[in-house]
């Protein structure tokens, strides 16, 4: 079985700080690095998914289930666009879970725009972190706005290195993606430039979560003044 170190072999030219998919989150420790709680989260999520991956089918079956049916529940009790219309798949286990999850329609775009905050959960988790929101571009009509936690982009950056260590991308390169984006950030022609590939350098986190914070102390301020 492949592990992670093996698939990282052969994809630089670079020293061995360049060769990880994580930045140290201490300078003066370069290898191996010293990893900033969120690397550590992503490299545990990662460990997981290459061991589970070589499960039977059934097994992981069962495992997407169990978590969907949380969701479900989830969304039933606190997503007012969900509310009445997930029933069929409460008490349901096994292949006819399924067959009611494949009847769920895909929600269209212009339907997810009509639906806008009732596609929200009124309740999010504990453990989930802050939320953020991210845009469409809009090229084709109006954005789409979706509204994301921070245990969904940690999920994210470990699914995406994920894809990096399969296809075997030289992490030493540049990166050059098309993502959806914040209000009025990475906008044509010039986009954004960072240090580090995707959301795994700490820094770039650090710095954004400084910036959110004082744009969210500033809000608070003007809206004292106003109803003062």
């Amino acid at each position: 079985m492949a592990t992670i170190g093996c698939m990282l072999s052969g994809m630089t030219n670079s020293g061995a700080a360049e060769a990880l998919p994580f930045a140290s989150a201490l300078s003066d420790i370069v290898w191996p690095a010293a990893v900033s709680p969120r690397g550590m989260a992503a490299l545990s999520l990662l460990f997981q998914l290459e061991q589970t991956q070589w499960w039977p089918a059934e097994r992981l079956r069962d495992r997407q289930q169990a978590q969907l049916k949380r969701l479900v529940r989830h969304a039933s009790a606190h997503v007012p666009s969900y509310r009445g219309r997930l029933e069929m798949l409460a008490d349901v286990d096994g292949e006819p879970f399924w067959d009611a999850w494949r009847k769920l329609p895909i929600l269209t775009r212009q339907q997810v725009q009509d639906a806008g905050d009732g596609l929200l959960s009124r309740a999010i988790p504990e453990g989930h972190g802050e939320l953020s929101e991210i845009f469409t571009s809009g090229s084709t009509g109006r954005p789409v706005r979706a509204v994301r936690t921070e245990l969904w982009q940690l999920m994210w950056s470990a699914v995406t290195v994920r894809e990096h260590l399969w296809h075997r991308r030289n992490l030493s390169a540049k990166l050059a993606a098309i993502r959806d984006s914040t209000a009025d950030k990475a906008l044509y022609p010039e986009g954004e430039r960072v240090k580090r590939w995707g959301f795994l350098d700490w820094r770039h986190f650090r710095d954004r979560a400084l910036r959110q914070s004082q744009h969210n102390d500033a809000s608070r301020r003007s809206a004292s003044v106003a109803g003062s």
